[in-house]
């Protein structure tokens, strides 16, 4: 069999995150069935939401959104429990600097057995990543690139609009881009569930998960 027969199905989707809730309902639902063998690799550069997408899978896939979830840059690795023994680990490498640092942190074995939320995965060798997966691209848009309907999304900040950063609550006026890349059935079935879910909200319901809205081509 070719390696492009046998390769896992593929699936892209763009949406527009105009305000911080509509991140945390895109994570919220990555995590929401989240099983061992889970892999989600979060991309984008430093500040566009990395590190609070994390923060929302993991307290939606504990079941606990008061969980404080900090940032593993130091540490590298965070380990949650989940409901049925099951282990999420958070990983940051981005103090890293070569791929000798990676064998420690054992990571081929817990993609295998465990939930993992990766940021900056950059140095992962590509043998190491399971067929299924989702990459996660996430940027910070300015104003002159966001439509004029996002726009005004954008500008409809409410109190629900926040970060809670390490460094406390603070509010969020910034209007990401997600790019989602899946890989395998699992992850292809969820991005085209989500795409249904946004094509079928209407403006007041659009408003209730941050005005999320597919990005056109």
């Amino acid at each position: 069999m070719s390696a492009a027969a046998s390769a896992p199905p593929t699936r892209l989707l763009r949406l527009w995150l105009p305000r911080a809730r509509a991140t945390a309902a895109v994570a919220s639902a990555a995590a929401s069935e989240a099983q061992a063998g889970d892999l989600v690799l979060l991309r984008g550069a430093v500040g566009a939401g990395k590190s609070e997408f994390a923060r929302h899978f993991v307290r939606e896939a504990v079941g606990d959104t008061q969980i404080p979830v900090p940032s593993p840059t130091f540490l590298l690795q965070h380990s949650y429990e989940l409901p049925g023994k099951v282990a999420l680990h958070h990983y940051d490498l981005y103090r890293l600097d070569d791929t000798r640092s990676l064998g420690r942190l054992q990571l081929r074995e817990r993609f295998a057995d465990a939930v993992c939320v990766v940021e900056w995965p950059e140095l992962i060798p590509m043998e190491h990543l399971p067929a299924e997966r989702l990459n996660v691209k996430l940027e910070i848009c300015g104003d002159g690139t966001i439509p004029e309907v996002v726009l005004q999304d954008v500008k409809a900040t409410d109190k629900e609009d926040v970060m809670d950063g390490d460094g406390g609550e603070y509010e969020d006026r910034q209007c990401r881009k997600v790019e989602l890349e899946a890989y395998g059935p699992r992850w292809c079935a969820f991005c085209q569930a989500m795409e249904d879910a946004v094509k079928k909200l209407d403006d007041p319901g659009r408003q209730d998960f941050g005005g999320i809205r597919l990005v056109k081509s």
